[in-house]
């Protein structure tokens, strides 16, 4: 007995029999692709306002594998984005590439049509349901002609099976290079033989961005052919006119090359066996849904967590070759060497929930996909936020490729160069001008670095609050995975920019608001929960809530749990709304965290009810059964998490927010071979009315994932009344606001060197890439530990060992020890766009609190345009400063000095740094409290 094996039967005797439904346990399921129906989410869903080309699912019925190359499934003229809709009745072909659940028009390349007799190539040919079935790995249609059509893959070919009707007409087939859901660039056939062809297409153009790849196909078939007719893009293919004709067909794909796509033909499909490769795929989709074993829910209760499983496990892509070969990003041939490349990354949207699953089911799989991540920043200059094959497209908003990479290595897929992962993640974070094949990583970035948000009106930037929001999750992201790296002074810097979107927080409305160039907020029209300028596919009262790095700063900004529960409650009146109505929209990524948020506003048990109702309200086992684009498999994977009763609430952070089981019985496999065990005595009732972790009692609504990948058994007792479980204990913070004193608040860089600092980590001051010469500071006395004196006040110039030399002022508490007493407070600071004040607060140990009005200059003053603004005085002048391009620039910069009143009767015990500045960053070197000693 393994270990593995031992630990399992340890835990099972642990849990006492009261966490058992009945006395008896549940037998594992068997072949679980039974359960998988691949026409739900084909049909339409009942938002009222959905995204464009977002009705529906937009999922194919097709046969492919986990993570195959091909997707064999039939398009319909009407059909969604992804090529087929459940409510056409005619078929115009089958073709060997789909997305499951993009919004866009997408693939439907290579498309075959079986047709009988003569002069009908061109038309779509009828269907109805009842001739039609789908399972993971097959699909048949009998169609009007009476052509039976079956469809199977393995990973990188189709397999076709056509059954003619017993009649004398001509049985064909219709081969279309030219044809596809964007159109194709150009394409070709060889008829190779009387029994094979050949042929490619360029294809591409999703989302209307211009990019176009090759694919290569080689076709074999085990019944020999004439040409009915025969263009340089079509052949349409004739088997003879005999009754009882049936005619198998392979092809194999490659992005590379024709010779490749043989090669991978042969290695996977040598023999024409339909049944063969039809009993493989379903095998293969077994191994990989078994990894999730559930009982004792209804059927349909576990045909639609299965289908959800399923369409979790579609995308991304390989893209390599048997022989390692892979198109890069570069366009140019390349190896995989040691690992698989994949592509087809829907980036802003499989960031908040799908690759966490793939990570902590199967890692390895995951890793590989990150290092794919980063071969393509190897070739392109930077990570891709939305790929199609070997390009980057642009799509959508946000740098979601670095939330990608740190989520796979905080929840088990820790095989790829992390350091590489730092480097890229850097750039992406600080340079302007990243780009990947043209595309820029991160519009806006001038103004979120340099002002903490994104100007309203910010020239090609799609919803400034939004895309801002998007950064400040991913640089949460990256701060998570250099800290787990070790990298001190990446890890601060990227945790203040995560907090950034505090500057959106608009007091009087309760909202995220968007923000004018010079700071004020916009005021374009009137501003209000429904107000979708600004945002991406949403509107201001469903974005609110997408800072789930920073639950407890928004919940406080909004006036304490009991307001925050409030509104929350509000949001879930409607549960797909689209994207005009403030409240709840199941159908789309942003609005994914908004449920999960309860227990830090003490309420679990509320998302235990709202999970429940938008599982049993949005989703079903129908055609219509998802709410919204999968878009890649990003919606089935909330669904999974959501039956599980486990939610990888935070982007890059390895945890849970713990959630009600759907099921009895829920046994998680992982790839190392470790077991978690979910029971839930009383499903399917809703509350948690008490947990154990392996025999232990558990009252938290939180758990790290490395405690359950190590092996564990969550024993629940649900109720039908809430219950006060997951209250005694707080969620964790994930953001720090109180430091012990000014040096650990450090969380930026202001110099740069003039002999070649050009790390994607250099000093960024301005958000334009301009610094502080660390030589002409250093010639000025400014060094780390170094004394500054200014009207009488003695500062300590902060100390740099972690590459950080100054704090962003982003509403921290900092202590300033105790017995602090004295006349004034005093700054070092300066701003970079200003001048810019904001609003802090002095703490006194008696508890009583003192607002003040704290400003700084711009710190070139304005090109040497302006006088010093808000009383400052010029403490330090600079001679020049350095630009982006390491560039001496003769501009005098200058650090300030300003200083606010105290009541010295009173001891100072901290200090909160102003949180909303009203233009610029502040930036601030130093602060004493002055006028006595201590």
């Amino acid at each position: 007995m393994n270990d593995a094996i031992r630990k399992y039967h340890l835990r099972l005797i642990l849990v006492s029999a009261a966490y058992l439904v009945g006395t008896q346990l549940f037998a594992k399921t068997n072949d679980p692709a039974r359960f998988v129906d691949p026409f739900i989410g084909t049909s339409p869903s009942t938002a009222a306002n959905p995204v464009p080309g977002g009705r529906g699912g937009s999922v194919f019925p097709g046969a492919a594998l986990p993570f195959g190359m091909v997707q064999f499934s039939p398009d319909t003229p009407k059909g969604e984005p992804s090529g087929y809709s459940y409510d056409d009745r005619e078929i115009s072909g089958f073709s060997l590439t789909h997305f499951s659940g993009a919004g866009c028009a997408n693939n439907d390349e290579l498309p075959l049509l079986p047709t009988v007799g003569d002069g009908n190539e061109g038309r779509p040919i009828g269907f109805a349901h009842a001739d039609e079935g789908a399972a993971p790995g097959y699909y048949y249609v009998t169609l009007a002609n009476g052509v039976k059509v079956e469809l199977s893959a393995t990973l990188r070919s189709g397999m076709g099976r056509f059954t003619y009707p017993a009649n004398d007409e001509a049985k064909n087939l219709l081969f279309d290079t030219k044809k596809s859901a964007t159109g194709t660039y150009e394409s070709g056939i060889t008829i190779n033989s009387p029994q094979e062809i050949s042929g490619f297409a360029a294809s591409g153009n999703f989302c209307n961005n211009g990019t176009r790849y090759n694919l290569y196909f080689v076709a074999e078939f085990d019944t020999p052919f004439t040409i009915a007719t025969l263009s340089a893009t079509t052949a349409l293919l004739n088997f003879g006119s005999g009754p009882g004709t049936v005619v198998q067909s392979k092809i194999g794909l490659s992005y590379v090359s024709m010779v490749n796509a043989r090669e991978n033909l042969r290695a996977e499909n040598p023999t024409f066996d339909f049944a063969a490769v039809k009993d493989a795929a379903r095998a293969q989709w077994n191994s990989r849904l078994s990894h999730v074993d559930v009982t004792g829910g209804s059927t349909e209760e576990t045909t639609t967590f299965y289908t959800a499983l399923y369409h979790s496990l579609l995308h991304p892509n390989v893209a390599s070759d048997v022989n390692g070969d892979t198109m890069g990003f570069d366009k140019l041939v390349r190896k995989a060497e040691g690992y698989t490349h994949y592509v087809n990354f829907s980036g802003w949207d499989i960031y908040r929930s799908q690759v966490q699953l793939l990570a902590f089911l199967f890692p390895d799989v995951a890793s590989d996909m990150a290092q794919s991540l980063l071969v393509d920043a190897d070739q392109c200059g930077a990570m891709p936020k939305w790929s199609h094959q070997n390009s980057d497209t642009g799509v959508m908003v946000g740098d979601p490729a670095s939330a990608i990479v740190a989520s796979v290595h905080a929840f088990g897929g820790v095989k790829f160069d992390v350091q590489k992962a730092l480097h890229y993640m850097a750039i992406n974070g600080n340079a302007p001008k990243a780009s990947c094949n043209g595309f820029f990583t991160r519009l806006g970035l001038k103004g979120y670095i340099g002002l903490g948000y994104i100007p309203e009106g910010t020239a090609n930037v799609w919803g400034g609050v939004s895309t801002g929001l998007e950064y400040a999750a991913a640089d949460f992201a990256i701060a998570q995975l250099a800290l787990a790296a070790g990298d001190e002074a990446m890890y601060r810097v990227f945790s203040a920019r995560a907090m950034t979107w505090r500057n959106l927080f608009d007091s009087e409305s309760g909202l995220l608001r968007p923000r004018n160039l010079n700071g004020s907020w916009w005021t374009y029209r009137p501003f209000g929960p429904a107000t979708t300028d600004g945002f991406v596919e949403g509107n201001a009262g469903q974005y609110v809530w997408m800072v789930p790095h920073d639950p407890n700063a928004l919940i406080a900004r909004m006036g304490g749990a009991q307001i925050a529960g409030a509104r929350l409650d509000q949001l879930f009146t409607k549960l797909n709304a689209g994207i005009s109505d403030p409240y709840f929209y199941m159908g789309n990524e942003p609005n994914f965290a908004s449920p999960w948020l309860y227990p830090w506003t003490d309420q679990p048990w509320r998302t235990q009810d709202v999970v429940r109702r938008i599982m049993d309200e949005a989703f079903s086992a129908k055609s219509g059964g998802l709410p919204g684009n999968d878009d890649l498999g990003a919606t089935s994977s909330w669904y999974v998490w959501s039956a599980l009763g486990l939610y990888p609430l935070v982007p890059g952070v390895g945890g849970f927010v713990l959630s009600t089981p759907r099921f009895p019985h829920t046994q998680i496999t992982m790839e190392n071979n470790q077991m978690v065990e979910l029971i839930g005595q009383g499903a399917p009732s809703r509350y948690v009315t008490s947990l154990q972790l392996d025999g232990q009692a558990y009252d938290r609504a939180w758990i790290d994932a490395d405690r359950l990948r190590a092996g564990a058994s969550l024993a629940y007792v649900l109720g039908d009344t809430p219950s006060t479980w997951g209250t005694r204990v707080k969620p964790p913070k994930f953001t720090k606001d109180i430091f012990t004193n000014f040096d650990e608040a450090l969380n930026a860089q202001s110099a740069c060197s003039e002999s070649g600092d050009t790390g994607p980590m250099r000093a960024n001051f301005d958000g334009e890439g301009a610094c502080f010469s660390s030589q002409s500071m250093a010639a000025a006395g400014l060094y780390s530990g170094a004394t500054v004196h200014h009207r009488g006040v003695t500062f300590r110039w902060p100390e740099t060992k972690h590459g950080v030399d100054h704090v962003i002022s982003l509403g921290q508490t900092i202590n300033l020890g105790s017995g602090t007493k004295g006349q004034r407070l005093a700054f070092l600071g300066a701003t970079n766009d200003g001048p810019g004040e904001g609003e802090g607060l002095v703490i006194y140990t008696d508890g009583s609190e003192q607002i003040f009005k704290l400003g700084f200059s711009d710190w070139t003053l304005n090109g040497g345009k302006a006088k010093p603004n808000y009383g400052n005085e010029i403490a330090l002048t600079l001679p020049y400063r350095l630009s982006h391009e390491q560039r001496i620039e003769y501009v005098k910069t200058h650090v300030f000095f300003s200083a606010v009143p105290l009541d010295a009767t009173k001891v100072v015990a901290q200090v909160r740094l102003p949180s909303i500045v009203s233009r610029g960053q502040m930036h601030i070197f130093a602060v004493e409290v002055t006028g006595s000693g201590r």
